[in-house]
């Protein structure tokens, strides 16, 4: 665990479950997890959050969930992949408007791929250190922002990987989320090639 002035880092608990989904489909409104749902919200983090591979954090302000960290080791994501392609196709059934627009379904298919792939650095003279974690999803209540929570989760999260004997971490956003990239760059991620034009991937070394 670690501390802010106000703010408390510690494992997610199934107790901080549904505020983490919530938080999560807040603050990606455009992204997969709308798209295809609650259910997939809760699927999606369930999963993550019950392999032995993954690192999840939360970040309270008193027993309120203000911020949240997933990450699993690329070595694990198929599994999740495979684990969430059923909870995928049904929700897909189940909105049709998914399927038929093809603005939303081409959005859609390059999000599943994204969303759970292992971090490559194609092109680059960064090669993996392996074991890696791959941080799926992180994210921050705005009423908090700019007061250290990310910070604070992104250390922690680092910090619990070193001590999971990982020896690198990788993560993905977009490129227009230019506050992210200045974030994750401003904390020592390094730039790595994506194999996706609209996304930016990062990598960190753990080891130093």
């Amino acid at each position: 665990m670690s501390e802010t002035t106000h703010t408390l880092i510690t494992p997610l608990s199934r107790e901080h479950f549904e505020a983490v989904v919530d938080l999560r489909r807040s603050a990606f409104d455009n992204e997969l997890d709308v798209a295809l749902g609650r259910s997939y919200a809760s699927a999606f983090v369930d999963e993550v959050c019950k392999s032995r591979h993954s690192i999840c954090l939360v970040a309270l302000e008193g027993e309120r969930v203000v911020g949240y960290a997933l990450g699993i080791a690329n070595d694990a994501v198929t599994d999740i992949r495979n684990a969430l392609a059923p909870r995928v196709m049904r929700s897909l059934l189940l909105r049709p408007w998914a399927i038929l627009n093809r603005t939303v379904r081409a959005r859609l298919r390059q999000r599943i791929a994204e969303e759970l792939r292992p971090v490559r650095a194609p092109n680059t003279s960064i090669a993996l250190a392996e074991p890696c974690i791959l941080l799926l999803s992180i994210a921050v209540d705005p009423a908090v922002r700019r007061n250290g929570v990310g910070h604070s989760l992104l250390k922690t999260f680092e910090g619990s990987a070193r001590q999971r004997n990982f020896r690198s971490a990788t993560l993905s956003t977009g490129v227009t989320n230019t506050t992210a990239v200045a974030f994750y760059q401003n904390l020592g991620w390094e730039k790595v090639a994506s194999g996706a034009a609209d996304y930016q991937s990062f990598y960190r070394d753990l080891m130093n």
